[in-house]
């Protein structure tokens, strides 16, 4: 669904993969690999890094998105049946998203 609606507000643009070397990976937390929930893990077992993807507009980052559940690791419940980054990974990548965004 974001894919479609991304689609019709920005027609012209692409979600790209986050290179692992992308300075929001590093903005606060160094984050080189996530833990994942169990509902990924089983279906991607080898899956150890983030795989977010962004918008760049006018060169710089202005939509990030991630395939895999970033709020319920940040809301810290347990969800079984989320198919997220794990909690405490989810909240660095949240802090390292706002630092980035606030400094760029």
């Amino acid at each position: 669904a974001f894919r479609r609606e991304i689609k019709r507000v920005l027609p012209q643009a692409k979600l790209e993969p986050l290179p692992a070397a992308h300075p929001l990976y590093t903005a606060k937390a160094q984050i080189r690999n996530v833990s994942y929930t169990d509902m990924v893990k089983q279906a991607k077992p080898d899956l150890n890094t983030p795989e977010l993807e962004g918008i760049t507009l006018s060169g710089a980052l202005a939509v990030i998105y991630s395939k895999y559940d970033l709020g319920c690791g940040w809301e810290e419940q347990i969800h079984p049946y989320s198919k997220g980054v794990a909690s405490a990974d989810a909240l660095k990548l949240g802090m390292n998203a706002l630092v980035y965004a606030m400094t760029h």
